[in-house]
């Protein structure tokens, strides 16, 4: 018992430091974690504050493989964030929440013990048409969508 408590307490001391790194060193970057990506998503597509459209993409998928090949070409250089941010585009997992904004890409991924990390990265026009690609199939070829709530 005290063991855990003492690998918790570790783990979260060290969590702490790189967010202080973070903020003290702006340059300080870490690495998407391409080992946790999910085999399938569920995505979400909001407009004005409302779900617009869900349903579920799996690897078979054009959106997934074009998602994953962005995320693994974009895995250097991003950063923890803390901010909360409002969705537009949404794939999510039980270990994982992919954000697409206009701005950038936000990431949550669950690590040991419950623990949910958020990194973010600014992303530059080119790399946005990977996030971009669901309006243009979305429209040609709607999906049934899900019953599933999000």
């Amino acid at each position: 018992m005290r063991f855990r408590a003492a690998y918790v307490f570790l783990w979260q001391f060290m969590f702490l430091l790189k967010a202080l790194l973070m903020m003290v060193v702006p340059f300080y970057r870490v690495d998407f974690p391409v080992e946790l990506y999910p085999k399938s998503f569920t995505y979400t597509e909001f407009r004005g504050g409302k779900v617009e459209e869900t349903r579920t993409v799996s690897n078979s998928d054009s959106e997934y493989v074009a998602l994953k090949t962005f995320l693994v070409e974009q895995k250097h250089g991003w950063s923890y964030d803390f901010l909360d941010y409002a969705t537009w585009r949404k794939f999510s997992s039980p270990k994982m929440t992919v954000n697409c904004l206009r701005s950038g890409v936000v990431v949550n991924y669950e690590v040991d013990d419950g623990q949910w990390v958020q990194i973010s990265k600014s992303i530059t026009s080119q790399a946005f048409e990977a996030c971009n690609f669901l309006q243009s199939d979305s429209s040609s070829r709607r999906a049934e969508p899900s019953t599933k709530n999000p």
